[in-house]
């Protein structure tokens, strides 16, 4: 079998960061059967029942550098300007929103995923950044999910989520 290369994966990330239609979206209300270990994710996990989508606000190419600025998990990212990317191999994408309690309902969800091809509703006014389900025409592809313990969003709160994708 052929070997997909590092640029090769560096020219998908840069592809991603162009996107405009890229959104997280909290999901699964309902209970896992063991709450305090959710069930693990495969390639094949699909999101159970949408409940809010968030359009990603930060999008950056970033490499694991002991010096960085953006610390995600136990590992420091510097962000790659897009003209540096191929010579730096910057194959992966830093992703960030804040879900805030005034623009979105308070739930309990269990999945975070991430999501490209959103296409909201006609009636959605432009510019719209939080969507409830049914203003969305297509969720697009899932291309990140995380299956997590519960989490319940409170009135005084806000959530901010974030992600690190290798290409």
């Amino acid at each position: 079998m052929a070997t997909t290369t590092l640029k090769s994966h560096t020219l998908r990330a840069m592809e991603f960061i162009l996107k405009t239609d890229v959104y997280f979206v909290l999901a699964k209300s309902s209970t896992w059967p063991d709450e305090e270990n959710p069930t693990p994710e495969t390639p094949e996990t699909e999101l159970d029942t949408p409940i809010t989508y968030k359009k990603v606000q930060q999008v950056y190419l970033v490499i694991p550098d002991d010096e960085g600025t953006i610390e995600y998990g136990d590992t420091f990212w510097s962000v790659v300007p897009e003209e540096n990317a191929l010579a730096e191999l910057a194959r992966w994408v830093f992703i960030r929103s804040s879900f805030e309690y005034d623009e979105h309902p308070l739930v309990t969800f269990r999945q975070v995923g991430v999501v490209s091809g959103l296409v909201p509703k006609e009636t959605v006014p432009p510019g719209q950044m939080a969507l409830d389900p049914d203003e969305v025409e297509d969720p697009g592809v899932l291309e990140i999910i995380d299956n997590r313990a519960v989490m319940t969003r409170k009135e005084d709160q806000r959530e901010v989520i974030s992600f690190i994708v290798e290409f």
